[in-house]
Order: structure tokens, then sequence, then C-alpha cells
């Protein structure tokens, strides 16, 4: 039988990330020691990598694909009852596009517009990724202004003569650190809040909109 308990709450063990953690630790220790008196490369790649990684701000994207995917429902309730206080958002030309060329028998305007939302759900949710993806680069790039992570990188195995160990600290901070991306993070928020419009209930039919849209089918 489907597991969706676990599938919704995921089953990390604290024991492995603990492990993770540690084994983390020892294996820059061990990096550090053999690079003796060129130490200093490992701390500067191990700052610039941990800046990086919290700058990427994944704690705050998922509150940011709920506000972004909301904002894509005003604009088709704005296009719908003809307002056009959203007409300078970007997307906004291409959802009154579709509006105009996909006419829906609907009396109720806010189950029209969320019809529309739904129907341009993925249009817009590839437009906002893009924007995200942006705006992460900008914030990484400032992180790394003064400092090339790659040559960094280069530059420790070259004195060290080996890059299993680097492989191996990069293997672990990936496992330690980034459980969820800032992208996983907002695309999920953009998810949740489509979850919650297709359980919206149209007030002709007393259905909800995931009905709708199977009836339709």
């Amino acid at each position: 039988m489907y597991n969706f308990k676990a599938e919704l709450i995921g089953n990390l063990k604290p024991a492995s990330m603990r492990h993770s953690f540690e084994a983390f630790i020892m294996q820059a220790k061990d990096v550090r020691q053999q690079l003796g008196e060129q130490k200093a490369l490992l701390d500067r790649y191990l700052s610039c990598l941990l800046e990086s990684a919290s700058h990427a701000f994944a704690d705050t994207a998922s509150e940011d694909g709920s506000e972004a995917a909301r904002m894509l429902g005003f604009i088709c309730a704005d296009i719908v009852i003809e307002k056009g206080k959203y007409r300078r958002h970007p997307f906004y030309q291409c959802a009154k596009s579709y509006i105009e060329s996909h006419p829906i028998n609907c009396e109720d305007t806010s189950i029209k517009g969320t019809l529309y939302t739904i129907a341009l759900t993925h249009d817009y949710l590839e437009a906002e990724c893009e924007k995200l993806l942006k705006a992460q680069d900008g914030w990484i790039a400032r992180t790394l202004t003064h400092t090339d992570l790659t040559a960094l990188y280069s530059q420790i195995c070259n004195v060290i003569g080996d890059e299993a160990g680097m492989k191996n600290l990069d293997r672990l901070f990936r496992e330690r650190f980034l459980i969820a991306t800032s992208l996983e993070c907002f695309l999920h928020g953009m998810s949740s809040t489509l979850m919650y419009v297709l359980t919206n209930k149209d007030s002709e039919t007393s259905k909800q909109v995931f009905q709708l849209l199977l009836d339709d089918a």
C-alpha cells in the first residue's frame, strides 16, 4: 500500500544528519592538515561554500513561491473582471492573451479566474523559476565577488596532490546542508497554493474545482 504519510512527512533521521556533520568536520580537518602551512586555502573555501549556501535563502523560498502563485490568481481575477490593475506585471499580457482566446462558460467570476489560474500555472511557474534562478545567481555572485570556488578547489587539490578528499568533503556538505534547494522550496510553495486552489468550491454546483476539471475531461 502506498505510504502517503511517509511521502508527506519524510523519513530523514536526525542520527544520519549527526553522522554527516561529524564526517564533514573530520574530512575538513584531514584536508586542512594535509595543506599544512596553506591551510588558509581550505578556510577560505569553506567560508565561501557556507556563505553561498546560506545566502540562497531556501528558508524564505517556500513563502516566495506561495506569494508568486497568489499573484497569478490576482492577475487572472483582474483580467476576468477587466480592471487592469496588474497590467504592468510581466506575465499580464501572456495571461490576457490566453484568457481572451480561451473563453470559459461560467457565471461565477471567482471560479472563472481560478480555472484560468490553474490553466496558466505551469507557464507562469516556468517564468517565475527563471526569475528566481537569476536572483539566486546574483546573491551567489555577490557572495563570491573576491573568490572563485572552482579555482580554489583546484588549488587545494594541487597542493595535497589528490582530489578524493575534496570530493568527499563536497559530498558530505551536500548531504548535511543541502537538504532542500531553494528552487525546490519555491516550487513547493507554489504547489501548496495550487492544491489549495483545487479544493475551492464553485457556488453554482457546490463542486470543488478539481471536480470541475475532471468533469470537463
